[in-house]
């Protein structure tokens, strides 16, 4: 992660005091290259109902992601195409939002997975060691 600051300021000249600065922060910048993801008349009617969830836009050169904002409790849409630069900060929080989309959907598309847990009896095994008991 980069966090610099850089200042630059111009000495006072005699009577004329003149000063300047500049202020940048510098951090890295991701460009989006490549969406993969399933459209939206791909995904089930049951994930599309409620948000969170994402899908790839209908020409293919975006994502639409949909949540719900904690402070606000208002639907948010982001709305991410390729080619678009964004910080690393404003990347990782689009990327966790879309790994809590993706969840929800794993969830939806496997709720009707019943796991049968096969019990095997144990077959009976004679002890025959011994037990002390003190008193």
């Amino acid at each position: 992660m980069f966090n610099c600051r850089c200042i630059i300021e111009q000495p006072s000249l005699g009577d004329n005091k003149m000063s300047m600065g500049i202020k940048a922060d510098r951090v890295k910048i991701y460009k989006i290259t490549e969406i993969n993801m399933l459209s939206q008349v791909e995904l089930p009617s049951e994930y599309l109902a409620r948000p969170p969830h994402c899908y790839k836009t209908v020409i293919g050169n975006g994502l639409v992601l949909r949540y719900i904002d904690s402070n606000t409790n208002l639907t948010v849409s982001n709305f991410v195409n390729i080619d678009d630069e964004m910080t690393e900060a404003t990347f990782r929080l689009i990327a966790n939002r879309i790994r809590i989309a993706g969840k929800r959907l794993h969830n939806i598309n496997h709720k009707n997975d019943s796991k049968t847990i096969e019990k095997k009896e144990r077959d009976a095994v004679e002890w025959t060691g011994s037990y002390t008991f003190e008193a």
